[in-house]
Order: structure tokens, then sequence, then C-alpha cells
């Protein structure tokens, strides 16, 4: 099932801008509103003492000399109001109004159709159980088709060569990335020259770069974001643009950013947002001040054409110079598209009321005259609209709010008023073989169900049977040894269902009974049964402890998506593994308030979980079925990454986690 990727609140990655939802645009301290200060008593005093507040001038009758002495209520009115929130756009996209995007809204079109298909081909989500009334799953399913088409291959790809840029930049090692260029397409070899190719580049252009992946904000056009480079140069560098050529002297700051796509107009607007823009501290909230200001008239694009090089082609990097003039005068149009209307077009409608009858129809004004025909006709009155022909039945007559985006049965034929291309879901227990085309133009005729379809829902009421007795794990476990594919006939089909018809041996136990489900093959996932004496000491760990409500709320978050890591009824390393780590996270984090308990928890999976899988921990996904969803190296390194985060603070805030993420 799809992902939920709807909005929630504010989240941070260490170093990053908060940010609304997982990685949506940027959160700023406001230069107009206020609110009180937030977080709880020890981030308030952390806050008191970072500011040299003295508590003393303060009429604090309970006050000692120790800050502790303050309620929360007095340590906030010590402090004042803070800047509330204000939300920014980001600079990669505040130029998209001047750009034709009609054939890129094609591509991606085609791309998420593409999506689609591949997801309901390879069985990877059952289009009856979509909820196309969900605005969560269906930005979720979404994100899923996006990248079952590859559709962001090309911005992964540009990610990955900023991340060598940047590492090379820092100093610092970038041998570890290379398996995950590898797996974006992008050869061993081919890294490497980039990088060897980028250092003799920056060596010929004499440049040297001030900051690194510096955060900005620019309150004018209301953006934040990250600059890629802030480059000075060991001698004067000239930089022609049309027929102006701007002088940058040796020590001049220019304001650069890595590309490897096409070039596009728009990419002036967002570097003229970077050098118009101030630093912004992400931790302490505060705008700063530049390492050296940037050159007012111009920028560099540093330029290197991967898809080219991936083609075969030898790429060298270039520079291209930016006029941030014609960046501005761009600027200005998307601010006053943005801000347009400042007031609606929109005046009062003049409304024209009708008269209706009970059953909605419009009723038949009578004429002001008495009767239109002679006195003593014969002839028939005026006939009304139900004259026509035999009345319809309102039950007849399908409701217009049930019929709109309905997803109807497959044995349902299309109303005369449907479009003429309707595709059918297809069932998720094959598609060749007895099943017919399932890809067809038009739906079904014939009234009574395939074999296909009656398949299909037995094997749909058999997981849901399976998740509800604990046993949905081992029923796709079971289901994926039969070897089902699309190309599987139905007698196949209905052979596996027959073969792993639950109940399953051994029967499920009650809840805190140890069950053992059936031997694993030197494959499985979940790894070997795990001792009795082991599982006994851990669950009495947790209980004895002052986390176990913790524990236990995310095990029920877990339980209510079908995916219970109980170790009690579930007692193979994987869910032993991730009980180990759900109960080091609570002890690392469960001092903290309830927000800041699931937002450092949050951050905690989040520098654990590989890039490829981070969609997991989504700020919409409860932090126990995230959990549940671990694997076994990963509920490894999460237990460790709580642990050393315990050790270094009782009460730890995001700039610990990034602590622990840097000695990692």
């Amino acid at each position: 099932m799809p992902l939920d990727y709807s909005d929630s609140a504010p989240q941070r990655r260490p170093g990053d801008f908060r940010r609304k939802g997982t990685d949506g645009p940027p959160y700023v301290a406001s230069l107009t509103k206020t609110r009180q200060p937030k977080g709880n008593k020890a981030e308030l005093i952390a806050k008191v003492q970072a500011r040299c507040i003295d508590l003393t001038d303060f009429d604090f009758d309970n006050y000692d000399g120790n800050p502790s002495s303050c309620t929360v209520d007095q340590l906030r009115e010590a402090l004042g109001p803070e800047p509330a929130d204000e939300l920014y756009g980001r600079p990669s996209g505040f130029g998209d109004p001047l750009e034709n995007s009609y054939a890129l809204r094609k591509y991606v079109e085609r791309q998420l159709v593409a999506g689609v298909i591949k997801l309901v081909r390879d069985y990877k989500i059952d289009p009856d159980r979509v909820d196309i009334d969900d605005q969560g799953v269906l930005d979720g399913l979404v994100k899923d088709a996006e990248r079952a088409a590859d559709a962001m291959i090309w911005a992964d790809r540009g990610t990955h060569v900023h991340l060598l840029v940047e590492r090379h930049e820092r100093g610092q090692d970038w041998a570890d990335l290379i398996p995950a260029g590898e797996a974006l397409g992008i050869p061993r070899m081919l890294q490497a020259r980039i990088v060897a190719q980028w250092f003799e580049f920056r060596a010929a252009l004499g440049a040297r770069s001030l900051a690194c992946e510096l955060t900005l904000v620019n309150d004018e056009m209301r953006i934040a974001g990250t600059t890629d480079l802030l480059d000075v140069f060991t001698d004067d560098l000239d930089l022609a643009v049309a027929d102006t050529t701007y002088t940058v002297e040796a020590g001049q700051a220019v304001i650069g950013d890595v590309k490897t796509g096409e070039l596009r107009e728009k990419y002036a607007v967002q570097i003229v947002g970077y050098a118009d823009a101030v630093p912004y501290d992400t931790e302490a909230e505060v705008r700063g001040e530049w390492p050296a200001k940037p050159h007012p008239n111009v920028g560099l694009i540093y330029h290197y054409d991967l898809r080219s090089a991936l083609d075969g082609e030898v790429i060298d990097w270039r520079a291209v110079p930016v006029d941030l003039a014609v960046g501005r005068a761009g600027a200005r149009i998307c601010c006053e598209a943005r801000d347009w209307p400042a007031t609606s077009p929109f005046g009062d409608p003049i409304v024209v009321s009708v008269p209706h009858s009970a059953d909605g129809q419009a009723a038949a004004v009578e004429p002001e005259t008495a009767d239109l025909n002679p006195k003593g006709s014969t002839a028939p009155a005026a006939a009304t609209i139900a004259d026509e022909g035999p009345a319809t039945s309102p039950a007849d007559v399908p409701s217009p709010a049930a019929d709109e985006g309905a997803v109807r049965p497959p044995t349902t034929a299309p109303s005369s008023a449907s479009s003429a291309s309707v595709v059918t879901p297809r069932a998720d227990v094959g598609s060749a073989g007895s099943g017919g085309n399932h890809a067809a133009a038009t739906a079904p005729s014939g009234p009574a169900p395939s074999r296909r379809d009656a398949l299909r829902e037995r094997r749909i009421r058999m997981e849901a049977n399976a998740n509800d007795t604990g046993w949905g794990d081992q029923f796709r476990i079971e289901w994926a040894r039969h070897g089902i594919t699309p190309e599987s006939t139905d007698d196949e089909i209905e052979a596996a269902l027959d073969a792993i018809e639950p109940p399953f041996d051994p029967d499920p136990a009650p809840p805190h009974g140890i069950v053992r489900p059936a031997a694993a093959t030197a494959a499985d996932p979940d790894g070997d049964i795990v001792p009795d004496h082991v599982i006994g000491e851990l669950v009495a760990a947790i209980a004895e402890s002052d986390v176990r409500d913790i524990v236990n709320a995310w095990l029920a978050e877990a339980n209510a998506v079908g995916r219970s890591f109980d170790p009690r009824t579930r007692s193979r390393e994987r869910y032993v593994l991730i009980t180990f780590a759900a109960f080091a996270l609570a002890l690392a984090v469960g001092a903290l308030e309830d927000d800041e308990m699931t937002d450092r928890a949050r951050e905690v999976l989040c520098a654990v979980i590989p890039l490829d899988r981070l969609t997991i921990a989504q700020p919409t996904i409860p932090i126990g079925a995230v959990l549940a969803s671990l694997n076994i190296d990963e509920a490894a390194g999460v237990r460790g990454f709580a642990e050393r985060l315990r050790q270094i603070a009782p009460v730890p805030t995001g700039a610990h986690v990034a602590a622990v993420l840097a000695a990692a």
C-alpha cells in the first residue's frame, strides 16, 4: 500500500531548515510575527542561559538562584515573545512561473501513468484497496509511482554529483558514495572522473570555497534554501554576459551553483535569490552576516553535462556566468505572480432564482393569464417535462456524489454517459492464462465474475484473515515461495491458495504466549528463532522500566497497521531486535515531552535508515509502524545509535543527534 505523504508538523534533519513534512518547503523565524517561547523546561532554561538573562531582575518569589526553581511560565515571561514560524518557498522552484511547463508536465503525467501500471502489474498495490478519497494515500501513490517509473532518476543522479562535489570541497572522503551512485546508473569510473575533473577545473580557475552548502534566507523574495558554494578566486576573473563584462577581483566572493542537466533561464532567479539573501543559522533560528559579500552583478553555474557523459562522451566542467540583473527582473515578475491578485477580481453575483419542486426539477411557471384556451375548449393543456414519457424513479437515477470518481466492480458495465475508455483493475493473483486480457480498453460486458476475479478475492480474504490472527507475515512468505507471477495460470494460483490455506500449524497462541512459527529457511529475512529466556528477560526489563508505556504505545501503533513486532508472538531475530531497538530508543528520548520525544525518535530513525528507504520514516507514519518495518541490520543500527545518544545526553536535542551521526 502506498505510504502517506501528507503534510504534518515541521520536521528537521540536522543542519537543515525545519520543513513542512519530511521534505517540504522551509520554515524560518518571522521578522514580524511573534509567539510565546516553545520548548520544555530544560530547553527554556538553556535559552535563558544562552541569552544571559538575569532572573533576579524579575519578581519571582520562588527563584532561589537556580533557574530550575522557576516555573515554565516564569521562564517564558523572562524570555519574552520569540519569532513565530513563517513558511517560505524554495529558491529552486521560485522561477517556475517564467517557464513554459507544458513539456515537463506531460513528461510527469506519462511517468506517473507508467509507474502506476508497473505497481499494479507487479502486485505492489491492489487497486480495490486504494482509498481514492484519502489525499494522503493518493500522495503516497504518486511517490510510489515516481519511484517505480524512475521518474526522478535524473534529479537523483544530479543530487549524487552534488554530494561528490560537496565531499571534495569539505576535504572529506567520498568513496563510500560510490555504491549509491552505481545504484543510480553512474559507473564507478565516471564518478571518479567527475571528481578528478572537478579538482583540475577548480585549480585552473583559481577557485576556493569560503562556504559550502550555506543556508540562506531571502526575506524580500520570501524564500530559503542552501547555496552550493560561495567562492573566491586567486586572480581577477573577467566574466562576459551578452554585451557586458563583469570583473571579479581577486578575493571577491561569488555565488556558485552546481548543475548537471539542461541549463534553464529560471536558474538566474535562483542564483539572485541566493546573492540577495543573508546567511541563516538553522539551529539558533537567527539571521547572520556573510563571511564575504557576494558579487552583486554576476554569479556562476558550474555545469557538467551528466547525460552526455553517461552516453560515453568526454565531458568537461565549465563555468557559466549568470547576469544577476536579468535574474532580478525575473524575480520581480515571480513576486508579482505570487502576490497577485492583491484583491479579488470578482464582484457581487447577480442571482436569478428559479422555483424548484420537491424532487429538484424546475417547477412549471403558470402564465399570468388565467387560461390560454378559449372558454370551453377541450384542447389539452401544455405538457410538463414529466409528460414527455414515463417518469423516472428517483431510485433509478445515480447520485452524482456517489457516481463521481467511484471505482466500479469489474462486472459492472459503464453507462453510455461514461468514458469509452475504462481500465479494469487487475487481479493481484495473476493476469495471464484463463483470466483474460485485463488491459482491455472497455469494461467487461458479462455480469458474472471471472474465475480470476474469484481467486483474487479469495487471496485477499485469506491474507486479511491471516493478518487478523497474527500470521500475515507468514502468509506472505508462503505466497512468495509458490512463485506466483502474472503469467501463472488459474490452476496454478488455485493450487497455491489450497496449499497455504490458514490456519497454519501450529495455531497462534494467546497474546502473552510464546509462539514458534514454521521453520525458517536459510534465506529467511527474519532470522533464526530466539531462545525463550532472552525474550523473557527483555520483556521483563521493559515491564520494570520507566518507558514501558512508550514501548507499548509504539507496539500498539505497529499492531494498528497489521505489523506487530511483539517478541512474545513473533520470536524470530528480526522482531526481537526491533523490540530491543524500541526499548533503547524509548530510554534515549523518554525524558522529553511528547512532541520533542517524537521528533528526536524520528531523527534517530532517519539517521540510520538508508536513503533509498528513508520514506518509511516520513512524519505521517507513526513511530511504531516505522520500527515494525526495520530489517535486522536497521534494527541493530537504531539500537546502537540510541544507546550512544543516551550516553551523551539524558535530554537529547537535535544537535546531540547530529553529533552522534557525525561521530558514526
